[in-house]
């Protein structure tokens, strides 16, 4: 999905944010309040990370922890208001 998509269906679902405001506090909250290493916080938001000497050694996306921070993602998204961050 391109960024101007994502931006098209925001509107269409009535959102009052923009895709990068989200990105930020997606990659803000991750940094902050878990313990997911940076390079999977990068890599869930389709960074490149590391060089290109590093990334010829990554052969395999961690897919198990991926999914474990979206979870915890999805969580915090659903939380009632005033519900402690995590």
């Amino acid at each position: 999905m391109t960024a101007k998509s994502f931006e098209r269906l925001l509107a269409r679902l009535g959102a009052k944010c923009v895709c990068h405001g989200m990105r930020s506090t997606f990659r803000n909250w991750a940094g902050n309040r878990t313990d997911t290493p940076r390079e999977i916080c990068e890599l869930a938001l389709a960074h490149t990370v590391g060089n290109s000497v590093e990334r010829s050694y990554w052969n395999e996306h961690p897919e198990e922890k991926h999914r474990e921070l979206l979870e915890k993602w999805d969580r915090y998204l659903h939380a009632p208001v005033g519900a402690p961050m995590a």
